[in-house]
């Protein structure tokens, strides 16, 4: 028999669908005598009954069936009388029926044009319970907690499990499309098709089913061929499913600086590998002089590049009690050769005998090493962060928590430890929104000076409104500081602003890219490092750059100082930066 959607009931019993030739039935069997099987419904023709469930008394199974007609939908059968009755009539899909401990139904549909989920109660009277937009299906009952178990989409490559109230009660707002979109639906084509007439049941599956082997099954996705700046040459592969992907890149640049060449050559290579095929993701690159890292750096810029492999594989976690509240734990290990290049600003300064030389203008921060870096990362972040349409601009709601923990070896002989912890959390208190940010950092040993801890006045580059990762590193500097560098192996930073929004908006467009919403916040910036310490306080308007209608950067205007300036009635310090909406 082609048996299949086992259910248990109370007296150690299983009932399951069998399939015979195109028509589906229930048949129940005892545990202990699988060869006692009786038959509970006698449908035929094309029937097609799918994800049964058992009431907790045992006496009901609740089934999405579909008839000849092809509409899938909740059906209740009376295990006492084997009465058959339909509970749902809508012509979209109803499947995945679930008993609650109050023998209500439960099930998915698809009327509103997404997966969600429903209440039928014994009065038939039918309650929506969910409304998102990713879609959601559920799957049986937690009967201690009397929450419906379900899943839901949680990227292209992975699902979440979730628990929802059944007796919630939701209010949608009614979607609209244009019929440019949706006039589709309504086509058929000119001649319906008998499918009595087809013959599928004699047509013999077994020999056409083969197991799967990714690597038999690799296709071209896309290669190209970039003159600028340089040539680039590009391709990526996977496997039909997309659970392996291989990337390569190779080419040359062409440097508009010759001084750089020595250690920056032109040539470059990078290999990356990433599998989603089974459990956690994980992936490898190998890469020659196409690593990059750029930042501001004691009055200049510092450019840094890494050869070598990286290892990597990442643990998403969600533990079902908040549809947003998402877990990820990642493990990274990589060794690599690191080559920086600095360009200074050089004043031209005359001295006594007449000659003119050009002085280095720095802040005083130690000159950047290079060598071979070996590091193992542990990083654990914690995100809890509606996708909501003003949460790039100014999040009404949010928290973060970010820990990573990096063990490295500095040129095959000298050990260093870092700690880092970072978190934020942003809350909407009558019409104002508090945003707070807390990071704590140490570090021991022989870590290379540039990844050092320090308060800088270099200005700090911030991508999409946050940290710029790899790309751009963060410089933390207290707003409206002024001070040297202040440098140790510990440091506790923190932030509070309250912002609100303006109603003003700028209609000016340039290339596709457009001046968006704007805002304006008071502040406090506190800092420590090892025993000293930095304390401003000051005010700033924010501005959102747009670009296809999404904001790409924050650009902030602000007056700031120490709080002993401003107690001195001193005026205040100008700045612009990009600005940052939320760390990650």
């Amino acid at each position: 028999m082609r048996a299949t959607y086992p259910v248990f009931t109370p007296e150690n019993e299983i009932i399951f669908v069998s399939h015979t030739n195109s028509t589906s039935n229930l048949f129940k069997i005892d545990m202990y005598g699988v060869k006692q099987k009786k038959q509970l419904t006698f449908f035929r023709g094309d029937v097609q009954i799918v994800t049964p469930s058992i009431s907790k008394d045992g006496n009901e199974l609740i089934f999405g069936m579909a008839t000849e007609d092809g509409n899938l939908d909740i059906y209740l059968l009376n295990l006492e009388t084997n009465d058959v009755s339909r509970k749902t009539f809508d012509e979209s899909v109803d499947y995945l029926p679930i008993f609650d401990n109050d023998e209500n139904i439960i099930f998915t549909s698809h009327r509103t044009g997404i997966p969600n989920l429903f209440k039928l109660d014994k009065n038939n009277s039918i309650t929506q319970c969910t409304d998102l937009s990713e879609g959601v299906w559920g799957i049986q009952l937690d009967p201690k907690e009397n929450l419906i178990v379900a899943n839901t989409l949680n990227d292209v490559d992975s699902t979440r499990i979730i628990k929802i109230d059944p007796n919630r009660v939701i209010y949608p707002i009614e979607t609209t499309f244009n019929k440019q979109f949706s006039d589709w639906r309504l086509h058929q084509p000119p001649q319906k098709i008998d499918f009595n007439e087809i013959g599928r049941d004699k047509v013999d599956y077994s020999n056409s089913i083969i197991k799967y082997k990714p690597l038999k099954n690799i296709k071209h996705i896309m290669s190209s061929v970039l003159p600028f700046p340089g040539i680039i040459a590009t391709t990526q592969w996977m496997d039909r499913i997309g659970r392996n992907i291989f990337g390569l890149s190779t080419g040359s640049y062409n440097y508009t600086l010759k001084n750089i060449n020595e250690d920056f050559p032109p040539t470059f290579f990078v290999f990356s590998y990433t599998n989603a095929y089974n459990g956690p993701l994980f992936g490898v690159n190998y890469f020659y002089n196409s690593n990059f890292s750029a930042k501001f750096y004691d009055k200049a810029r510092l450019l840094e590049k890494r050869d070598g492999f990286h290892m990597w594989t990442s643990f998403p976690y969600n533990n079902g009690n908040n549809y947003y509240s998402n877990h990820s734990l990642k493990l990274e290990l990589e060794s690599s050769k690191r080559k920086s290049f600095i360009f200074y600003d050089s004043l031209l300064v005359e001295i006594e005998s007449g000659d003119s030389v050009y002085v280095v203008d720095s802040y005083g921060l130690p000159e950047p090493a290079e060598g071979h870096d070996n590091a193992l990362t542990i990083n654990y972040r914690y995100i809890n962060k509606k996708p909501l349409a003003d949460n790039s601009y100014l999040p009404k709601q949010g928290v973060g928590i970010e820990t990573r923990i990096v063990i490295g070896q500095k040129d095959w002989n000298s050990l260093y430890q870092k700690f880092a912890f970072d978190s934020y959390f942003n809350y909407e208190l009558k019409g104002f929104i508090i945003y707070s940010r807390l990071k704590l950092e140490s570090i021991h040993g022989d870590a290379f000076p540039q990844d050092g801890i320090w308060f800088s006045r270099d200005n700090p580059i911030y991508v999409l409104g946050q940290r710029g990762g790899q790309i751009f590193g963060e410089n933390l500097s207290p707003r409206g500081w002024r001070g040297d560098p202040l440098m140790g192996e510990q440091m506790l930073f923190s932030t509070i602003e309250i912002r609100q929004p303006l109603p003003l908006s700028i209609p000016v467009e340039v290339l596709g890219t457009s001046l968006g919403k704007t805002s304006i916040a008071l502040f406090q910036d506190y800092g420590i490092i090892d025993k000293e310490s930095v304390h401003t306080l000051g005010y700033e308007a924010k501005i959102s750059i747009l670009a296809s209608n999404r904001a790409i950067l924050f650009i902030s205007y602000g007056e700031s100082q120490t709080l002993n300036r401003w107690l001195d009635e001193k005026t205040p310090f100008q700045y612009i930066q990009m600005s940052l909406i939320n760390p990650f």
